[in-house]
């Protein structure tokens, strides 16, 4: 029995709390490393937006510089960089792209390219995909950002469910 695929939309804060093996708060915690970790290994999509692609391959360059204090953190790197080599199939959408998609809500500025991204790859990019790729989610630690996702009537309506790292990370394991 294979498990239900998924498209994940990852805010920035993910991969740095990954990298960091923190919460928001600073405190220890491997939620958002395990999610990145599944969701390569169980074969699930990442679409990457606009400038999270260099800040990924930046925190990935950084982290390599660094000596890690805890060993969980090097190998987690070392899985990472693993699985960047597997998520090929990511998308990149152009800047110019994104202009054409108008939004009604009110986002901060920086997360608005991740929604931008999210409603051009549900209309332009998922009728195409295997019938088992029909879930996509916008996963973020981000308290503002969560709660103009949770209040959009769009997001509803175009069924782009906005998560916390702890909320998808049950969607990412091996049934």
């Amino acid at each position: 029995m294979s498990i239900s695929k998924h498209i994940f939309f990852l805010d920035e804060n993910i991969v740095q709390y990954a990298l960091k093996g923190t919460d928001r708060n600073d405190n220890e915690d491997f939620t958002c490393g395990k999610l990145l970790l599944n969701i390569g290994k169980n074969c699930h999509k990442i679409v990457v937006w606009p400038g999270l692609n260099k800040k990924l391959h930046h925190y990935l360059e950084h982290r390599r510089r660094d000596r890690f204090q805890d060993p969980r953190a090097g190998n987690f790197l070392g899985h990472l960089t693993r699985y960047l080599e597997k998520w090929h199939n990511y998308l990149e959408f152009t800047r110019q792209e994104l202009r054409e998609v108008e939004l009604k809500e009110i986002y901060p500025d920086e997360d608005i390219p991740i929604v931008q991204t999210a409603f051009l790859f549900k209309e332009q990019i998922l009728p195409g995909l295997k019938p088992d790729y029909r879930n996509i989610y916008i996963v973020t630690e981000d308290k503002g950002f969560f709660e103009a996702m949770q209040k959009s009537r769009e997001l509803r309506e175009a069924e782009i469910v906005p998560l916390r790292a702890r909320e998808a990370l049950p969607l990412t394991m091996d049934s």
